[in-house]
Parts: C-alpha cells; sequence; structure tokens
C-alpha cells in the first residue's frame, strides 16, 4: 500500500480543499493507498506536535521533510499538498522510477511541491525530526541543500503541476486560481460565521481559470458521494 502524506493546516481552516483532493484521489487511483494528513497537532507524543514555524511561510509546509522518518525510513512515499486537484490516475506518479542513489523524484516547475521520497536514500541526509521541530531554520536549510545538490533529485517523468496534477494534455490550474475558487466561495465565508481567521487571511485575484470549473464541479461530486467537510476538521 502506497502512503499519500498531504501537508495541510489545522483545525478544518483547509477542510473545502482537502475533501476535494481526497475525492480526486479516489475518482481516479487504481492501487492501494492511505492518506496521512501533516498538520499542527495538539497532542503530546505526536511527532507532529510543537513545531518551531516561525520562519514557515505556511502552517504546514515543513512537514514535508518529516515524511521519511514518518515511513521508518522504508521504500517510497509520496508527498503533496492539500491544494492540489488529482486528474489521473495516481498509480502513474507511484509507477515512476528512482535510480538507487536518488533521494526523491519531484515537479521541475515547481520543485519540491509535489514528492516522491525515496526513504531510505534520504536518511542520511535529512536532520531527525526531532532536531527539525526546534530548529525554526530546519524547512528552509532542508529545501537550500537539495537544490544545491541535484545529483539527488530527479524529475517526474511527466511534469506534475504545481497545484493540480496534470498529466497528457489536460492543463494545470495555477495555485491563484485554485486559492480564488475554495478560498473565496467556500472556505472564507465558512469561517467568517465562526469568526476564525485563514492562514492566508487575504483576498484572492480574480483571474481566469485555465480549466474552469474543476473545482466546484468536484466539490460537488464528493459531496453527493456522500463525503462532508466535516470530516476533515
Amino acid at each position: 500500500m502506497i502512503k499519500i502524506y498531504v501537508a495541510c493546516a489545522p483545525d478544518g481552516l483547509d477542510a473545502e480543499a482537502q475533501m476535494v483532493l481526497d475525492y480526486s484521489i479516489r475518482k481516479f487511483t487504481t492501487v492501494d493507498y492511505e492518506i496521512i494528513w501533516l498538520q499542527d497537532s495538539k497532542r503530546k507524543g505526536s511527532k507532529l506536535y510543537d513545531w518551531d514555524m516561525s520562519h514557515w511561510s505556511t502552517p504546514f509546509c515543513g512537514f514535508k521533510w518529516a515524511v521519511p522518518e514518518l515511513s521508518k525510513f522504508k521504500g517510497e512515499s509520496i508527498y503533496l499538498q492539500f491544494n492540489h486537484i488529482v486528474l489521473e490516475d495516481i498509480a502513474q506518479l507511484v509507477d515512476e522510477k528512482m535510480k538507487k542513489d536518488v533521494a526523491m523524484i519531484t515537479s521541475k516547475t515547481n520543485p519540491f511541491s509535489a514528492i516522491k521520497f525515496n526513504n531510505k536514500v534520504i536518511k542520511e541526509y535529512l536532520p531527525s525530526i526531532e532536531d527539525m521541530k526546534n530548529s525554526s531554520a530546519a524547512h528552509q536549510i532542508c529545501t537550500k541543500y537539495f537544490l544545491d545538490n541535484g545529483n539527488l533529485i530527479s524529475y517526474f517523468n511527466n511534469d506534475w503541476d504545481i497545484e493540480v496534477f496534470d498529466l497528457g494534455e489536460k492543463s494545470g490550474l495555477p495555485y491563484n486560481n485554485l486559492k480564488q475558487v475554495y478560498l473565496d466561495k467556500y472556505t472564507y465565508p465558512r469561517l467568517r460565521k465562526t469568526g476564525v481567521d485563514h492562514w492566508f487571511n487575504s483576498e484572492c485575484s480574480n483571474v481566469k481559470c485555465i480549466i474552469p470549473g474543476v473545482f466546484e464541479q468536484y466539490y460537488e461530486e464528493a459531496l453527493n458521494e456522500g463525503y462532508s467537510i466535516e470530516n476533515y476538521m
């Protein structure tokens, strides 16, 4: 079974996008898999509890470097962000071949937005979770290290776009478009009713979507299939 680690904010701040990603994976995927949500934990003893995020651009981006240790440095693991939408069978990503000395495969368009880790190989290049969680700079240090050591990285044969998995002839949906849809139309109105601020906390620019209506379509399909945003709170 392939493990898919998905980074996201805690407390249901991005529940709508999480639901749509979850549904989109299940809509197309033909292999056995498990989704593990990477989010700040309030449970003492959790490996995701009490991280220093003071230099992170989002409340989840640094968790990607915890994936190999969470996988016990065995086999291969996939890392995504909650604001992806899967448009094809993720088995195509699972089947991407890695050279035995390569630590990861990632997107050439936007490195580290989607990753397939070689957990055994990357072990010697990563700090421990215990060290990373206590260092506000660990995320930036790891990112720079792998960018500077390109021999440890290879790239997807079909480049999977920054926020939308995109194979074949389909076009990707840019990050700002996806933020505009799920925040302005769904998430911001829900959070305003409870007086909660979103971590992004900004209105999104009104730009034309390359794939109009995809998020809305999958959102409605997910609800019709019995999905609920309450399950991601």
